[in-house]
């Protein structure tokens, strides 16, 4: 079994994305910045804890979040695969876009559907000390998988396998790298927050007070979606680079991510 070492990942990462800046650019400009623009622009405000009422905005948050899957395995396959196209790393987003969402959804919803069973409890009274026991076993286990599937865009983007396939590589590459993996999502996460926090209160404000209050469809709306969502492909570019070195560090000499996968 291979050690994972994070600081050679970071390295060979950071070199890649330089070396691929001006493709890398462009797929998260066209397939992640701009979507999650428009879909920050038309998004109604909320009551804070509730959704946004029904509205057209939902099926441009799902043609963004689809287009921002597609730019994360396009992304993934430009830093994989020296000499891959722009075009050619799209479609093979596309090809393996079925693929990743089976996949997440296959270890996501049960999780999922237990959590809202559990939720639905709570609300019905105080709880039991077996449901809170529950939840707090639940928490566990998701905090467990999560990072057991943290290189499950990697291995859909890289191996030509099904999803099942898929989550079972990644559960076997990550296999004694729980605590590296954990250290690596647990800073990436709190240094995104730290920056993108920085973003909405420093750019916001400002642009707030020369254009108004940030409403659905106003320029201020537009501004502060815009560059945020810029910062937030900037940061998932080095983010997926990360992956990627790290995917290929676990799986070693079966990586294969030179050859160029296709199917779902």
């Amino acid at each position: 079994m291979k050690r994972l070492s994070l600081s050679k990942a970071w390295e060979d990462c950071r070199g890649a994305v330089i070396r691929n800046g001006r493709l890398l650019a462009a797929v998260a400009l066209a397939l992640m910045a701009l979507p999650g623009t428009v879909q920050g622009l038309v998004t109604p405000d909320a009551t804070p804890g509730q959704l946004p009422p029904a509205g057209p905005w939902i099926a441009i948050a799902g043609v963004a979040t689809l287009l921002g899957i597609v730019g994360q395995l396009a992304i993934i396959r430009l830093l994989a695969a020296p000499g891959t196209s722009v075009k050619e790393a799209i479609a093979h987003g596309v090809r393996r876009l079925l693929t990743l969402l089976a996949a997440v959804l296959l270890w996501l919803l049960p999780l999922a559907a237990i959590m809202v069973a559990l939720g639905e409890s709570m609300t019905r009274g105080q709880p039991s000390l077996g449901v809170s026991l529950a939840i707090i076993i639940l928490f566990v286990v998701i905090i467990l998988a999560v990072v057991r599937m943290i290189v499950l865009p990697a291995v859909v983007s890289e191996e030509p396998i099904g999803p099942i396939a898929a989550i079972r590589r990644s559960w076997q590459l990550t296999r004694g790298s729980w605590w590296r993996l954990f250290a690596f999502l647990m800073l990436f996460l709190i240094a995104a927050l730290c920056v993108l926090l920085a973003v909405e209160l420093v750019f916001g404000s400002v642009v707030a007070a020369a254009f108004g209050p940030s409403e659905p469809m106003s320029l201020t709306r537009l501004l502060t979606a815009l560059v945020t969502q810029v910062v937030t492909s900037l940061l998932l570019i080095f983010y997926l680079g990360m992956l990627g070195r790290i995917y290929a560090q676990l799986a070693g000499a079966s990586a294969q991510v030179s050859v160029p996968s296709s199917g779902t």
